[in-house]
């Protein structure tokens, strides 16, 4: 099977970031395996952080998703296997997937996306 692992790494390595590697060198023993991966760091140059603004708010960073969809076009994957899309790869990847008809398989290391709609954080009657 041909996966293509997404992921965006955090500004400092953490658990996560080792756990989407030790998973992405466990498939290539039996699938190909292409990983793309982004980075989290925030420029200093202020159009940079404005570009990033208005992508974190439309959920649809289309400088990432343009170099996803290259990788879909060039690589073909039969599955696209979906890690941490905060904030840089944003959720504007499932519409990406959708669109070349592609299976999806999202692994959630962390309650963040529900965290920010405050699900968890209201007590229930």
């Amino acid at each position: 099977m041909k996966i293509l692992l997404v992921h965006t790494n955090y500004q400092n390595i953490g658990g996560e970031d080792i756990a989407v590697k030790n998973e992405a060198n466990f498939l290539k023993q039996e699938h190909n395996v292409e990983e793309l991966y982004f980075s989290n760091h925030i420029s200093k140059n202020p159009i940079a952080i404005l570009k990033q603004l208005v992508y974190f708010l439309s959920n649809k960073n289309k400088d990432s998703l343009n170099l996803i969809e290259k990788k879909i076009k060039t690589f073909k994957p039969d599955l696209v296997y979906i890690h941490n899309t905060w904030f840089k790869i944003s959720l504007g990847i499932f519409d990406l997937a959708k669109k070349h008809n592609l299976k999806t398989f999202v692994k959630i290391h962390n309650f963040r996306h529900y965290c920010t709609q405050s699900y968890l954080s209201k007590k229930t009657p």
